[in-house]
């Protein structure tokens, strides 16, 4: 029902976004900032450049620029500067007031402003030859263009809504990009990234910190006897512990397969052994439903001035080998 009723409320605002932009009258909106972010087929008549506008966020006064400087105005000649802080300071504390500006072509423009409700200016222009004929015109219009005012600031109130709508799908993307679906850690590409970020940060301030490489031992073996959903689940477990183990300057990850990697700020070499060692036997104690006990191999690698990220990663692989190599369960540090 509710997306009913956002269809509705779509098409209702389609239809009075149409029906302003076949009025023979030229319709502009500016927002708070006093960019321009609304204008009908007529204002492209008295202002060519209205897309440009738009598109490049340009303001009332970038308008009211252009024209003196290409000598449009008649008013402005021989005061130019003058001239444009009077029209600015006009259009943005409007009066209420109908003015009359003559242009050099011959063409006489009768301007309405008036505030809208979410401090912009919203501003109706007719194209003159007959002043008493036009003003007569502009107040009959005027009336239309209060009914719709209200209709027109709703409209934008709901192209406002789906910006942060869209807004918000997009920083649900961004998270989707950087995170590992199975253990809602960080994944191989934001951890990459947070490497570039501290060692970057370490070659500039000289600040210490390293990582630690983890990887579950005889993880095959769980998958073997007690299936792959099973080790999908030890692996949401062994998350969770990092996580838990972490400061909240660590970013803990997923590196890939039964592989995870701590990037741990602000730590020097002995920092990274204490780190580890909790990790260690945080998850050797911890019981995993329907497999038991499982224990983690680990090693570290504290960053060098001059390393890459390659360098850092491949002593914390070698140092991971070692414990490995030594029986498991333990941790073991780059040489």
């Amino acid at each position: 029902m509710g997306e009913d009723r956002q269809k509705r409320q779509s098409r209702y605002t389609e239809q009075i976004l149409e029906v302003i932009d076949d009025l023979a009258e030229a319709i502009a909106i500016y927002d708070e900032q006093d960019r321009l972010i609304f204008f009908n087929k007529a204002f492209l008549q008295v202002n060519p450049r209205a897309e440009e506008f738009v598109e490049k966020g340009l303001t009332y006064e970038d308008g009211i620029r252009m024209n003196v400087a290409l000598g449009k105005v008649i008013a402005a000649r021989g005061r130019e500067e003058e001239f444009i802080r009077e029209r600015v300071h006009a259009h943005q504390n409007p009066a209420g007031d109908i003015t009359v500006r003559d242009y050099v072509d011959g063409s006489r423009l009768l301007v309405k402003e008036a505030k809208t409700a979410n401090g912009g200016i919203a501003l109706c222009i007719t194209i003159a030859t007959d002043l008493r004929k036009a003003e007569e015109e502009l107040r009959q219009h005027e009336i239309e263009l209060m009914r719709s005012k209200a209709e027109i600031e709703a409209a934008l109130e709901e192209n406002q809504r789906l910006s942060r709508s869209l807004a918000e799908k997009v920083k649900e993307l961004e998270v989707l990009a950087t995170t590992d679906p199975l253990t809602k850690l960080y994944n191989r590409t934001k951890l990459e990234e947070e490497m570039g970020r501290e060692i970057s940060r370490a070659a500039r301030y000289g600040e210490a910190f390293g990582v630690i490489m983890m990887d579950i031992d005889h993880f095959k073996q769980v998958n073997d006897q007690f299936g792959h959903q099973t080790g999908d689940r030890v692996l949401a477990e062994v998350a969770k512990v990092l996580k838990h183990c972490s400061r909240a300057t660590d970013v803990v990850g997923r590196w890939g397969g039964e592989e995870f990697l701590v990037v741990c700020p602000e730590t020097d070499l002995a920092g990274l052994m204490a780190k580890a060692e909790r990790f260690r036997q945080a998850l050797e104690e911890y019981e995993f439903p329907g497999v038991g006990h499982k224990t983690s191999s680990f090693g570290i690698a504290a960053w060098r001035p001059g390393d890459a990220a390659t360098d850092l990663l491949s002593r914390a692989d070698a140092a991971l080998y070692r414990a490995k190599e030594s029986g498991r369960n333990r941790v073991e540090q780059a040489a």
